[in-house]
């Protein structure tokens, strides 16, 4: 409860405390944020009555843009945990990267990932597909560069808990 105008924001009709807890509401509850203080985690819950789950251009987007970040982590870490829980279990996408990181384990590899762009999003009943253009610089194990420029396509699905996964890329 405000007594007093001291945010000077009342005669604009805005409560910014209320704001902040219909967001908390959200991304606490539905959105079932968590974090154990080394970890951010979400476990996205829906209504009994809202009966399923549906894909959206943007956040579809968002999602690639994501992994690819996490994924030059993945890389750099020479860990596949950086990426795992954005791919679905036993898909190609789960197994090729998995195998892939285990494979560049202490090889010294470099990768810098200087361009992510999304070029397309199609939305079907049961999947998305995203398109992107990828640029990154390389050095092998040898330590020889490479530049890559290339364009991939990422097929998306939604688990039964609501999270995007990647099922396929190519």
């Amino acid at each position: 409860l405000d007594l007093d105008d001291y945010n000077n924001n009342t005669k604009e009709g805005i409560h910014l405390t209320s704001i902040a807890a219909a967001w908390m509401n959200i991304v606490y509850g539905f959105g079932g944020l968590r974090s154990d203080r080394k970890t951010l985690k979400l476990n996205p819950s829906i209504l009994p009555e809202w009966n399923y789950y549906s894909f959206e251009e943007e956040s579809l987007a968002n999602f690639i843009i994501t992994f690819r970040e996490y994924y030059e982590m993945a890389l750099d870490a020479e860990d596949f945990y950086w990426i795992e829980d954005m791919l679905q279990p036993n898909s190609i996408a789960y197994d090729d990267l998995e195998v892939y990181i285990q494979d560049i384990v202490g090889q010294g590899m470099i990768f810098d990932f200087t361009n992510n762009t999304v070029t397309g999003v199609e939305i079907y009943d049961d999947y998305a597909l995203v398109s992107t253009n990828e640029e990154f610089d390389f050095f092998n194990a040898a330590g020889e560069y490479m530049y890559y420029n290339r364009d991939k396509v990422y097929t998306v699905v939604i688990d039964s808990s609501g999270y995007y996964q990647i099922m396929n890329i190519e």
